[in-house]
């Protein structure tokens, strides 16, 4: 970086493009004949769209703007590009939408992609004044040819460079958290200074210029779509937007919308706001369904009703506001509307980084208002029929957020624990921890320090971005610690530190439940594949026939005399008798009956004679160690109990039996398939704890152990579910007992601990679906699935979650699909013609 003439300090362009987070962009100026408006009518082409959402303006003398922005193409690609200016913004009151006070002035405007610099002409003028209130102010469109290229293919970045001037006086609408963004550069300097680089191939920065300030960035990035696809807006608060994870447009960070709509491809305008309610929404939103229709928005979620309960709103007032909301983006064009639950708001001593530490803020929880919204929700959507069209009365999609990071009002407890190895200064950007986080972790420094506290308080919790490979292990931030901590303070991660918003590790987990329902809105975008026959996508309920649209309820039908379970993206979920068992991000599970021998696998009865274990439950050996149980829960759908053991151990190994001795009964097997034992499990925190093993021991009538099965097991940062598969051998065997064995290091200090969830015994030489049970053995029935087939002759073929294939050829009329051996879900079905 030199200082040139005028007081400039002049960086190249590689220097720039790193400080500034932009790909490779270079210098030519191409020429601007016969570009012209499009036919077409323009829509949103980009995912990183924002409705300005706050207000900011000139410092004394600096009157003078410099912004980049980035944006990244969807899967419709696009022909031409052209970014939109407003200046209202967004507020979380009654008015709702707020004019700038002062007009702007867009003094030079050019888009920098694949290698070159192109300007943009307003009218054949290369600057425009935004005036107070304007929603949508753009340029000419820019062709594609324009940057050497012949369309704007998925996934490329675009970045808008912008020469701002400012009154002195007055405040205009801008971004407010476009300074924590990727690929954001904004200054703001005194126009004496010069700094007119929009079109070249350097960036300067002006002496004194102040950095990443909230500027008046572009609301989306527009043009024509090189072929169908679903635009998308989010209308939600700092939930949907990502308060406590802003830095991102959903490639590797942002809320959990714009992380859905990146990964579904989809271009992406949100229109969120700290603090917002639907009872604003619903009221003046006249600017912002302009620009939701300018989007060309024809799918919409909405994610809003915690700050309506939190200030008193009843649920009969909150449901009216969303059926308003709902008829008002039907009336602006939007076909499909996919609603969020509503999370609940917990107070916790420790940062939610324990399950009994949570209690429910008023108006949340079980038989609170937001049980009774989400629940009206629910019938909003299943009030049509299938394939029927939500009209005006309900949304055509529930994300379920709350089942990713809630369970029973609670947030699920990340299992990462660990001890400060070194001191951290306050506003330290680097951790050394004795045991790995993972990128996205949310750290809690423990005890947390009571609200209102002068010492210690934290004022910052910050996330993980990047871990290193020594040990001890140093954890990169995003931020630091509010409070200095010494080496020894206990680390916990946790979803949502103060109760309300999730971390990022939260982020992700909504954006995969919400995976599916984005794949539904770009399915949308395609009026018929062309297809002849029928193709049913199982992990998003995507069913066409002859390639149009249509309701999978329509063509498959279930008989099973029993409730059931199947997995999803945000875990197990239970599946009334006599439906197919599919969820979301899942697939369809077809399987012959199964009976869980294991008795309370459910962990619903814990007995204090057995040390606070469930009931039939037990263990052998741990001599020197101290058995703790930490918690009980559910996460994912599988209720789970946390066993931790500490000391010197003078025995080589724990073991932890799942049942008590002499109650499964079992004959030598003449088949192959044996039996199979399944849990799911995690290590949680450190510990040098060799790997565990799952096994069954085959027990004569007189208790004496005659066969011992076992695998060892994996166990880390995830609760996976892991299984062993044993045949009976000996010939004497009367009963089996399924057990967890742990190695222990003799003579070594040690800690380690687990979490252990839902074991399950049964026939089989694979895992089934989840069976619990709460004190005796239970039984899941059988599936019968039918695929109502046209009558004239069909060539079938399954494609399973492993991606293997099975093929049945020459099917007419109804037909039953087949169980599988191993238990797979299939993902997907064709049937053409024969």
């Amino acid at each position: 970086m030199e200082k040139g003439n005028g007081g400039m300090w002049t960086i190249d362009r590689r220097q720039f493009l790193a400080a500034a987070g932009l790909a490779a962009v270079a210098g030519a100026v191409g020429p601007r004949a016969a570009w012209g408006s499009p036919a077409i009518p323009l829509s949103n082409i980009a995912n990183r769209g924002q409705v300005p959402n706050a207000m900011g303006g000139a410092k004394g003398a600096k009157t003078r703007m410099k912004i980049a922005t980035r944006f990244i193409v969807g899967a419709g690609g696009a022909l031409s590009i052209a970014p939109v200016f407003s200046n209202f913004s967004l507020v979380n009151a009654a008015e709702r939408e707020i004019d700038g006070e002062v007009a702007y002035t867009l003094v030079k405007v050019s888009a920098s992609v694949a290698g070159r610099t192109v300007p943009f002409f307003f009218d054949g003028q290369r600057s425009r004044v935004v005036e107070p209130g304007a929603v949508e102010v753009l340029p000419e469109a820019v062709p594609a040819d324009a940057f050497g290229l012949k369309m704007f293919v998925p996934g490329t970045v675009v970045h808008i460079r912008m020469l701002v001037d400012l009154e002195a006086e007055g405040l205009i609408a801008v971004q407010g958290n476009a300074a924590y963004l990727p690929g954001e550069s904004q200054l703001l300097f005194d126009p004496r200074q010069g700094g007119d680089d929009i079109d070249g191939t350097g960036w300067q920065i002006p002496e004194g210029a102040d950095l990443w300030v909230p500027a008046p960035c572009p609301v989306m990035l527009v043009g024509t779509p090189a072929q169908a696809v679903t635009s998308v807006a989010g209308i939600g608060d700092s939930i949907l937007d990502g308060a406590v994870d802003m830095a991102g447009d959903g490639q590797t960070g942002g809320g959990w919308g714009r992380r859905a709509a990146f990964a579904a491809g989809l271009p992406y305008l949100s229109v969120t706001r700290t603090g917002d309610k639907a009872q604003f929404v619903s009221g003046r939103s006249r600017k912002s369904l302009v620009l939701v229709r300018r989007a060309g928005a024809t799918a919409a979620i909405v994610a809003l009703g915690t700050n309506d309960i939190r200030d008193g709103r009843t649920a009969d007032q909150l449901s009216s506001d969303l059926k308003t909301i709902w008829s008002a983006l039907r009336e602006a064009g939007v076909r499909h509307i996919a609603q969020a639950t509503i999370l609940s708001e917990t107070i916790s001593p420790d940062a939610n980084t324990t399950i009994e530490g949570q209690e429910s803020q008023l108006g949340f929880g079980a038989a609170s208002v937001v049980s009774a919204v989400n629940d009206a929700i629910g019938a909003a959507a299943g009030a049509r029929a299938p394939g029927e069209d939500a009209g005006h009365e309900g949304p055509d999609d529930i994300l379920d957020i709350v089942g990713a990071v809630q369970t029973d009002h609670r947030w699920h407890v990340p299992l990462f624990e660990t001890v400060l190895s070194a001191p951290v200064p306050a506003w330290g950007g680097a951790l050394v921890l004795r045991d790995a986080p993972l990128p996205g972790d949310h750290l809690v420094f423990l005890p947390v320090a009571p609200d209102g506290a002068s010492e210690g308080a934290e004022l910052n919790w910050p996330h993980v971005t990047t871990v290193s490979a020594t040990h001890p292990v140093t954890a990169v931030l995003n931020g630091g610690p509010g409070a200095a901590h010494d080496a020894g303070t206990p680390v916990r991660a946790t979803l949502s530190a103060d109760g309300i918003h999730p971390q990022a590790a939260g982020h992700v987990a909504m954006a995969a439940a919400a995976s599916a329902a984005f794949q539904r809105m770009a399915a949308d975008a395609v009026v018929s594949s062309g297809r002849r026959g029928i193709e049913i996508d199982f992990v998003n309920d995507i069913a066409r026939i002859h390639g149009a649209l249509a309701a999978l309820a329509s063509l498959l039908s279930c008989q099973r005399k029993t409730p059931g379970f199947a997995e999803g993206s945000t875990g197990w979920q239970a599946v009334a008798a006599h439906h197919p068992r599919r969820a979301d991000g899942g697939g369809l599970l077809v399987e012959p009956a199964a009976r869980n021998l294991i008795r309370n696998s459910g962990i619903t009865d814990i007995s204090e004679a057995s040390g606070g274990l469930p009931r039939h439950w037990s263990t052998l050996g741990g001599d020197g160690l101290t058995l703790s149980v930490l918690r009980t829960g559910t996460e994912a759908g599988i209720s789970f109990l946390d066993l931790a053991w500490d000391g010197v151990p003078e025995t080589d190994a724990v073991t932890l039996f799942f049942e008590e001795e002499g109650e499964i009964a079992v004959t030598p097997d003449a088949a192959e398939d044996g039996w199979t034992l399944s849990c799911f499990l995690a290590r949680i925190g450190g510990g040098n704890a060799p790997r565990p093993m799952l096994g069954l021991t085959e027990l004569a009538s007189s208790g004496e152990p005659l066969a011992r099965h076992s695998t060892e097991v994996a166990a880390g940062r995830s609760l996976l579910r892991q299984s062993c598969t044993a045949v009976v051998s000996a010939s004497g065997t009367t009963n089996l007992r399924p057990y967890l064995f742990i190695p222990c290091l003799v003579g070594q200090a040690n800690r380690f601990a687990f979490r252990i969830g839902l074991p399950q015994l049964e026939k089989g030489s694979a895992p089934s679906s989840i069976i619990p049970t709460t004190g005796q053995a239970a039984v899941r029935e059988a599936d019968e699935v039918v695929i109502a087939l046209p009558p004239r002759l069909h060539n079938i073929t399954l494609t399973y979650e492993d991606a293997s294939t099975q093929e049945v050829f020459g099917i007419r009329g109804p037909y039953t699909l087949p169980p599988d051996a191993g238990n797979r879900r299939i993902a997907r079905l064709s049937a053409r013609p024969g």
